[in-house]
């Protein structure tokens, strides 16, 4: 049983390592139009139907957006966490 298992994490442990050497490959360009498109506006009509409303949204944030957001949000977790500790 030991020897079976240890085949089977050899096995796995190849095949993992294969899949490291892949490298980014960016999407046709078709599916890269359509994610960076500008999104289509919303309508909003009141319950009386006298009045429409179009608003525009924002697009999907870029890269950096993500980043900068993620990087603020453990800073305040880290320093939050240490001036509680004092």
């Amino acid at each position: 049983m030991k020897k079976l298992f240890c085949l089977f994490l050899l096995f796995v442990s190849v095949f993992s390592m294969a899949q490291e050497s892949a490298s980014y490959k960016l999407p046709p360009k078709e599916i890269a139009d359509l994610l960076l498109a500008k999104p289509t506006p919303m309508v909003s009509i009141d319950h009386l139907g006298e009045w429409m409303l179009v608003m525009e949204r924002e697009s999907y944030p870029t890269v950096e957006e993500l980043g900068q957001q993620i990087s603020n949000f453990l800073w305040r977790k880290l320093v939050g966490g240490r001036l509680l500790c004092h």
